[in-house]
């Protein structure tokens, strides 16, 4: 996911009719993955998710 975002801000795109010049690319933030990876265990234990946080769930954590 984190290289097709980077592939679409360094090359720019439009958004409607707003041009999005190319920037730098993004890197990971462990910081920000775990909070993501924490919340998503936690609306699935509330069953408050899609059908397929249980598959992106365990792509993340592996």
């Amino acid at each position: 996911m984190l290289k097709l975002v980077n592939d679409t801000r360094l090359t720019g795109c439009n958004c409607g009719n707003t041009v999005m010049p190319p920037v730098a690319p993004v890197g990971r933030n462990a910081n920000l993955t775990l909070t993501a990876i924490a919340q998503s265990k936690y609306m699935l234990s509330i069953n408050k998710c899609g059908m397929n946080l249980k598959m992106e769930l365990a792509l993340a954590i592996g």
